[in-house]
């Protein structure tokens, strides 16, 4: 989904631990602290705003679901390689979706 995101040059990352993966559009990870481990606690808390809803709702449309108010997914042991591969590709026809709508820059 990071490699999504560097392709379409939209700032933004999704990280995670195990099987965690959290959502975070209009800012990277070097911003939000994740790199050096120096968070920006509340940057992170505040998430997407008003964009996250419009991410969320193009997932759904797309096949997907997380949880909304945190941008949070998660991954499991059952999922396959294209369970995963679909999930990405939601993900990029998602952004697809929000930058026609002129919600991304």
């Amino acid at each position: 989904m990071n490699h999504v995101l560097k392709t379409r040059g939209i700032p933004g990352v999704v990280y995670g631990a195990s099987s965690i993966v959290r959502i975070h559009l209009g800012a990277d990870a070097h911003a939000l602290g994740l790199e050096d481990w120096t968070f920006d606690s509340a940057r992170l808390d505040r998430g997407m705003g008003p964009l996250g809803a419009k991410l969320h709702l193009a997932m759904l449309l797309n096949g997907v679901d997380y949880s909304r108010g945190s941008a949070i997914g998660w991954l499991n042991a059952a999922m396959t390689d294209a369970d995963i591969d679909q999930m990405v590709d939601a993900f990029d026809r998602s952004l697809d979706r929000l930058r026609c709508e002129s919600a991304l820059a």
